[in-house]
């Protein structure tokens, strides 16, 4: 695969229990000539490959793979994001049109586009994301961003407007593993899915989860103050991503986006050195 070692190591663990390995590609993989790309492939005996680089800059890179995925017949899954949708655009289908309205979304759309060339490829579009994971799709993870404005503001305004699915990487990688475990097993299910949880939220309700958990761990937080202004502090646009694809051709089991979320808040408190506040 292709990818940030952070995602790498995620998917790994999600592999392990597995009868066949994961492979890392180096980083800079998307920038090999197609010879050494065959090489690697080849020396490594991949089967399927698994894309998670969305760096414009890799595009060229890119088009060498999927062409050399087609014609060793490999199968791909890319990695993508809702930011191939504008910001206008709402109940985000698997069957709705993208109309990107930044650069990053026409980068991402451009990157579905070669990849949906071949016959054997999946496009998996993420949702917010609840950490981050770099190099991965570009979303830098919204428990972070909601934990520092909590700590860091006497007021904090949240949009009850502004909602959307919200995931962990883990849960992206079982999805992964779902679907690749069935794939080399002779499932011919092709095209874009998309990811995303039992229950959508909004801006107002993550971030008021997630005050109840800090204030749980002796901590501190903001007041909430809730508006209906569509464009809130800290997440970029909504992003609600809807389908059954996952589900209905793979059988993933879609989750709550409140399972885990005590212990994701816990380890960012370690992990950033926040205490609890003298009583």
């Amino acid at each position: 695969m292709s990818e940030s070692p952070a995602f790498y190591e995620t998917l790994e663990a999600a592999f392990e229990a597995l009868a066949f390995s994961l492979r890392a590609a180096t980083p800079d993989f998307l920038t090999l000539t197609a010879d050494n790309m065959v090489t690697y492939l080849e020396g490594e005996r991949i089967n399927v490959v698994i894309n998670a680089n969305t760096e414009p800059s890799c595009a060229e890179g890119l088009q060498r793979l999927v062409k050399l995925c087609g014609e060793k017949d490999l199968p791909l899954i890319h990695l993508s994001s809702y930011r191939v949708f504008g910001a206008a655009q709402s109940d985000l289908s698997e069957s709705l049109s993208p109309e990107p309205d930044d650069a990053l979304g026409e980068a991402l759309l451009t990157a579905e586009k070669t990849v949906l060339g071949l016959e054997h490829a999946i496009v998996l579009r993420m949702p917010w994301t609840l950490t981050s994971c770099s190099h991965a799709p570009t979303d830098e993870g919204l428990l972070g961003r909601i934990c520092f404005a909590l700590l860091n503001n006497p007021v904090l305004n949240v949009s009850e407007v502004a909602s959307g699915a919200l995931i962990s990487w883990p849960e992206i990688a079982k999805t992964i593993v779902a679907m690749v475990q069935q794939i080399l097993c002779g499932a011919e299910n092709w095209g874009v899915f998309h990811v995303h949880t039992s229950d959508n939220c909004s801006e107002a309700e993550f971030a008021d989860a997630v005050a109840r958990l800090l204030r749980g761990e002796g901590l501190c937080v903001s007041e909430l103050a809730i508006t209906k202004e569509p464009w809130p502090c800290s997440v970029e646009r909504p992003a609600l991503l809807l389908g059954r694809r996952c589900t209905d051709n793979f059988g993933v089991q879609q989750r709550s986006f409140r399972v885990g979320l005590k212990g994701s808040v816990q380890r960012w408190i370690t992990e950033n050195g926040y205490r609890p506040a003298p009583v």
